[in-house]
Parts: C-alpha cells; sequence; structure tokens
C-alpha cells in the first residue's frame, strides 16, 4: 500500500516498516539541506538555472530547495522556520578587504572572510559576566511577532494542499547548550562548565525560558500542521564527546528535557535531536528524555561506521534520521562508491522501520553535483528496496 509522505515519516517514527524509507531534503532547514553553491551547482547540472533561491539560514548558507527539487528526488518533508528580523532587517556590513560581518538581535557578532563559507560568531555579549549579570540580561523578545509573520499561512497551505510531513523549526536551531557559545565564546563556556557551573546553569536557564516562550508562540500559530519538532545541541568531537557523562547529566540534560517534554506534551510533536559527531555513550540518555529521532549520525565518527550494530543496539528505541553516506564518499568517490554506500546504509538502519534518510548534515559547496545526484536518486531506489 503506498503511503503519503506525511504518513510515511511518522510510521518510521513510530518503528513501523513504511511502504519505502522516507526521505528528508531540507525538513531541517539549516541541518539536512544543501549549502547555496551544492544546490546552484547541482540545479546547473540538471539543466536548470537557479534563480530565486531562499537562504533558509544565513551563518550556513542554507537553502530551502523548491517544490520541483523536492518532487524530483522523492522529498517527504518540508520545514516551517521562524522568520528571522536580524537576517531581513540588519545590514550586512562589508569591509575593504570582502569581509562580511553583522551583529544579530542577542548582541553576538558574526563575520565571513572573503574567502570562508560560514558566518562565525566573533563578538560575545556575555563573555566575562558574572552569574548575577547574566541573570539581568534581557534576551530578545521571544514574542516578536515579525518572527512568525506568514508562518500559519505557508504551514495551513501545505498541510491542506500536499501530502508532505512539516518538520517545524525552532528559535536558536533548537539549542539550549551550544547558545552558551554564541553567547560566551566557545572557551569560556567549556572552562566555566568546570569552574563556574552555577552561572552556566543560570545561563541555560535563561536560554530555555526563552525557548519555551518562543515554541510557545511558534505552536500556537503551527501546531495544528505540523507532525515533527526539532532540538538541537552539540555534545560531540569527531572522537569523543564534548563534555563528560555526569556534566552533561548534571548541567544540559534536565534543560534539554523540559524543553523535549514541552514538545511533545504541548504540540503533540514527533522529536528529532541534532547532534553532530561521537555522542553514542549520550544516547540512552536522548532515549530517556523523549527524543523520537537522531540526527545526523555522523558515521565518520566514533565507532558510528558501524550503523548496523547502532540499529542493532538502540533501533527498537530511537529513529535514525540522517546518516545516508559519508561525505568523504560524496566528496572524493565515484557515483558508484555513493550508490554502494547508501545501499549498505539502507540495509543496516531501515531493519525495524525506524530510518529516515538524509545527508550527514548539510550537503557542501566543494560536493561534485553528480554524486549529489547520485546520492538523492539512490535513496529512492534502495529504500523501495528494504521492506
Amino acid at each position: 500500500m503506498s503511503l503519503s509522505s506525511r504518513e510515511r515519516v511518522m510510521a518510521a517514527l513510530n518503528h513501523e516498516p513504511p511502504d519505502r524509507v522516507p526521505i528528508d531534503i531540507g525538513g531541517m532547514y539549516n541541518l539536512t539541506t544543501l549549502h547555496r553553491d551544492a544546490y546552484e551547482n547541482l540545479l546547473r547540472y540538471l539543466g536548470k538555472e537557479p534563480d530565486d533561491i531562499t537562504i533558509s539560514y544565513l551563518n550556513s548558507q542554507s537553502v530551502e530547495v523548491n517544490q520541483a527539487f523536492r518532487d524530483r528526488f522523492h522529498a517527504d518533508c518540508v520545514p516551517i522556520y521562524l522568520n528571522n528580523p536580524t537576517f531581513r532587517d540588519t545590514e550586512i556590513h562589508q569591509e575593504e578587504d570582502g569581509t562580511k560581518w553583522y551583529r544579530d538581535e542577542w548582541g553576538v557578532k558574526w563575520k565571513k572572510p572573503a574567502s570562508g563559507i560560514y558566518y562565525d560568531a566573533v563578538e560575545h555579549p556575555l563573555s566575562g559576566s558574572t552569574k548575577e549579570e547574566i541573570e539581568k540580561f534581557e534576551p530578545p523578545n521571544p514574542r516578536d511577532p515579525r518572527k512568525i509573520e506568514g508562518m500559519a499561512n505557508k504551514a495551513r497551505t501545505i498541510y491542506d494542499e500536499s501530502e508532505y510531513c512539516l518538520v517545524v523549526n525552532g528559535a536558536l536551531g533548537g539549542t539550549v547548550f551550544m547558545a552558551g557559545q554564541w553567547l560566551l565564546g566557545v572557551e569560556e563556556l567549556f572552562r566555566r562548565v568546570v569552574t563556574d557551573s552555577e552561572a552556566i546553569r543560570a545561563l541555560l536557564k535563561k536560554i530555555l525560558n526563552f525557548q519555551l516562550q518562543q515554541w510557545e508562540t511558534i505552536l500556537n500559530e503551527v501546531g495544528e500542521f505540523c507532525q515533527v519538532g526539532v532540538i538541537a545541541d552539540d555534545l560531540g568531537s569527531q572522537n569523543n564527546p564534548l563534555i563528560s557523562p555526569e556534566i552533561y547529566s548534571d548541567l544540559v540534560k534536565p534543560f534539554q528535557k523540559e524543553l523535549c517534554s514541552f514538545l511533545k506534551d504541548e504540540g503533540k510533536l514527533k522529536v528529532v535531536y541534532h547532534s553532530d559527531g561521537a555522542i553514542q555513550e549520550f544516547i540512552p540518555d536522548l532515549i530517556e528524555i523523549g527524543v523520537d529521532a537522531w540526527n545526523p549520525i555522523q558515521v565518520s565518527a566514533g565507532n558510528l561506521d558501524d550503523t548496523a550494530g547502532l540499529n542493532e543496539e538502540f533501533g527498537e528505541a530511537i529513529a535514525f534520521w540522517g546518516g545516508g553516506c559519508n561525505k568523504a564518499t560524496l566528496a572524493n568517490g565515484s557515483r558508484e562508491d555513493v550508490r554502494k554506500e547508501v545501499e549498505r546504509r539502507m540495509k543496516d538502519l531501515a531493519p525495524g522501520g525506524g530510518f529516515i534518510a538524509s545527508s550527514v548534515h548539510n550537503i557542501q559547496r566543494d560536493i561534485p553535483p553528480e554524486n549529489i545526484k547520485a546520492f538523492y536518486e539512490s535513496l529512492y531506489e534502495f529504500g523501495k528496496k528494504v521492506y
């Protein structure tokens, strides 16, 4: 029996074998899509002139793929995300050497060198702040009406006029802990996690309160139309966790649990949690706090290349969203190499039903368009063969 995209994704998240493996291209507006250059290169390779490109996330130059693109590659998800007044209203400054920068609504300065690909945080408004100063810090208005303008109409139209699964993405990319890197700076955050944990706890509490109010506003607009919500906090490096499991359990996990519970209880959403890196030690924690799916399964990190073992150990309790092909294969392999890896990941991760196939994070600008095409086509080809 053929399922709609919405039914297909929900079946996978419920660990029920769907008619084929669902595919996500850009459902997470800054995590499962393509860099602008990769998207333009692929469109030209397909004989399409890239025009009217929508940048969904300025810092990573991510795009929202259009419907013709989704349909061509059988994608099942559409992103619903906030307008960002910073990106829309704030001037992007350009220096003589071509460097671009802007300051966001939190006071963070973001900068992209002329030869760079992304905007990185370079000035942090709470750096050096005491716990008392953090508690007095006023975040931007979480109920700013400019952020939700048009969201309800977009979500309602997609829900009524298509069969796509609607994936709603929240404030700050869904982060609680990582937002501390932008507000304090990476080095200061990790140092103070150990030396000044109460100040970090105060910061995370402030960020969570902002998130809860922002999400309440979002859900009031689009909650009835959306099926999946995204939260994100990177916890792993290429080989190891970024923080100890003990610190995570004491300091970070309670805030993530409250946010996850809010989305599930108030929004009736399935929750996808994004973290790159070698985070297998934290998977039981994610299951415990109620996460329904983990993204992206960075198969090059830690021992995550053993995707069959990963599914055997955790596949009954959590779904996998991503993991379709190693970036190194996409960048350096042949089209046949890409096809073979996609076939392997399908065989490893799809048994049991809990797999939504996607790239490992955004597809970057250096990926050959012929390999991107082979990747997306292989997701559909092999996704039809596993059930």
